[in-house]
């Protein structure tokens, strides 16, 4: 017994010799870093989530106007597709054929068609632009473009729904 105790010292005082002593301030500094930096983090972003108000969209007033509004549904609704824009107000649907992206007819009956409309109304239309998926971003310009000249209250840029496919 006591020759295994004094060969486990004799390892001891070896390694101690080679390694030096155990130094665990360096160990006790970086981790006392790492955990101020991470609770002061965590605080941060948690204040920060809690800073935003995401029950209701915020009400807006049109100068113009002076009628208080919030975000409702559009007036007119544009249909952008490959071919054919489609001009939908309430259960009346205008279709205009277009032959190539930049065909300035049908860009001319977009907006007579949109102006006809905004008169039926008597006040400036809010205007919902929905593309499809296989139309570029220069015709969605184009069509925004179109939807300004009649000076619209509002223009928002829609989304269809996708088609699951299984």
């Amino acid at each position: 017994m006591a020759l295994a105790r004094s060969r486990f010292h004799a390892r001891r005082s070896e390694f101690a010799r080679a390694h030096g002593p155990l130094n665990l301030v360096p160990l006790v500094d970086i981790l006392t870093a790492i955990v101020f930096f991470s609770l002061l983090s965590a605080v941060t972003l948690r204040s920060a989530l809690a800073s935003f108000d995401l029950v209701a969209p915020p009400a807006t007033v049109d100068v113009d106007e002076g009628t208080a509004a919030t975000t409702g549904t559009p007036d007119v609704v544009v249909r952008l597709d490959r071919h054919q824009l489609v001009v939908r107000r309430g259960d009346r649907e205008t279709l205009i054929y277009r032959a190539d992206p930049t065909d300035e007819g049908a860009f001319a009956r977009l907006r007579q068609s949109l102006t006809d409309l905004t008169e039926g109304l008597g006040r400036r239309a809010r205007i919902t632009v929905v593309p499809s998926d296989d139309v570029s971003y220069d015709d969605v310009v184009h069509v925004l473009e179109q939807v300004q000249h009649v000076a619209p209250q509002a223009v928002a840029l829609g989304s269809r729904a996708r088609q699951s496919s299984k």
